[in-house]
């Protein structure tokens, strides 16, 4: 399945969209339409916001739709600061339920946002959350959101009285840091580290397994949706992946 984005900086309704069809009708009929297809989101957005500031520079007009376009949609921050390996494991058919995390960061509000979704070994949805914070001092970008995502859900887990939990992650950090595979060298990533080895000392057992991100599925993306909405940011790519159901029982309000 391709998860092409196209971007349309001069159209109907400019924007960044998931499938050609879309896209294609935003551009056909209209005057002078310019778009292009890119194989990420930020790609795309890097081309928009490109194009912005090429007009601007030559003090050429920027269409109120498009400015409007860049305001509410902002793209997501950097993860090439960290290495995220090819192996992607089977879950712990043991544990008793599932924990799926996200994070996500607004670098022009500074604020991150985590969400967690908790599901049963028989794939129903148990429970789900997401909420935004103002960044701290020592800023680490959406890392910060995927961590609180992980410690809320770990902790509603164990309040609904789950002594075991099976975190699907797809930031390789959460994993190594919780295991004690790596080094934590600043006060969050300490906090998190020392907040897996209590659980586990009270006896609940996690097993962390890799997942790929962003990949179609449907609970990472569901994840990633909730945690875009808390910072106001619409999710756009792989929307198909997440069933109606979940869309419309997350609806806010």
């Amino acid at each position: 399945m391709s998860n092409k984005q196209y971007a349309v900086y001069q159209g109907f309704h400019p924007g960044i969209y998931d499938n050609w069809e879309q896209a294609k009708r935003e551009v056909t009929g209209f005057s002078n339409a310019v778009y292009k297809s890119f194989n990420t989101y930020d790609e795309a957005y890097d081309w928009m916001e490109n194009n912005v500031s090429m007009s601007q520079k030559m003090k050429l007009q920027v269409s109120p739709k498009v400015t409007k376009y860049m305001n509410t949609h902002h793209k997501e921050a950097s993860e090439s600061y960290y290495e995220e390996p090819e192996v992607v494991q089977e879950p712990d058919s043991e544990c008793a339920i599932k924990l799926y995390t996200d994070g996500s960061y607004d670098k022009y509000t500074k604020r991150y946002a985590w969400a967690y979704v908790l599901i049963s070994n028989d794939n129903r949805l148990v429970d789900f959350d997401a909420g935004a914070e103002s960044a701290s001092d020592d800023n680490m970008w959406q890392v910060s959101g995927e961590i609180k995502g992980v410690v809320n859900g770990l902790t509603q887990a164990d309040k609904l009285g789950y002594d075991s939990v099976n975190v699907d992650y797809d930031l390789v950090n959460l994993q190594k840091w919780g295991d004690d595979e790596w080094q934590a060298k600043n006060p969050e990533t300490m906090n998190y580290k020392q907040f897996i080895g209590e659980m586990r000392d009270s006896g609940m057992k996690i097993v962390f397994t890799k997942i790929k991100s962003h990949t179609g599925n449907e609970f990472n993306e569901v994840c990633d949706m909730l945690a875009k909405r808390a910072l106001g940011i619409k999710k756009l790519d792989n929307m198909k992946a997440i069933p109606e159901e979940y869309r419309d029982l997350m609806k806010e309000g």
